[in-house]
């Protein structure tokens, strides 16, 4: 299976739940939290992956992935993001569950 399929079928869907059920407690600002959020997991996740690339700790065959981001493969660095936006919004949603 390709990391893009691997996305398709099992991230993409959880994050457009996670999405779903967050949409009904969704505040103004929240974009932003997730957005910044985001950014910081990114720049958490980039550097070491590149490191553990390098170093032979795991490695990415080139026929199941779509492109490079440097030595990463643009999926992985699309799952730092969707996983981090994920759990961000069902994060909300369940704090904001608990406040009601």
């Amino acid at each position: 299976m390709s990391y893009l399929a691997f996305l398709m079928i099992f991230v993409i869907p959880a994050v457009l739940a996670a999405g779903w059920t967050w949409r009904a407690c969704a505040r103004s600002g929240d974009g932003a939290r997730i957005a910044a959020i985001s950014a910081a997991a990114f720049a958490a996740a980039y550097p070491w992956d590149r490191h553990a690339v390098r170093a032979g700790y795991w490695r990415f065959p080139a026929s199941r992935v779509a492109g490079w981001l440097g030595p990463l493969p643009v999926e992985e660095c699309a799952y730092f993001v969707l996983e981090t936006v994920g759990v961000a919004l069902l994060t909300l949603h369940l704090l904001r569950k608990r406040e009601r």
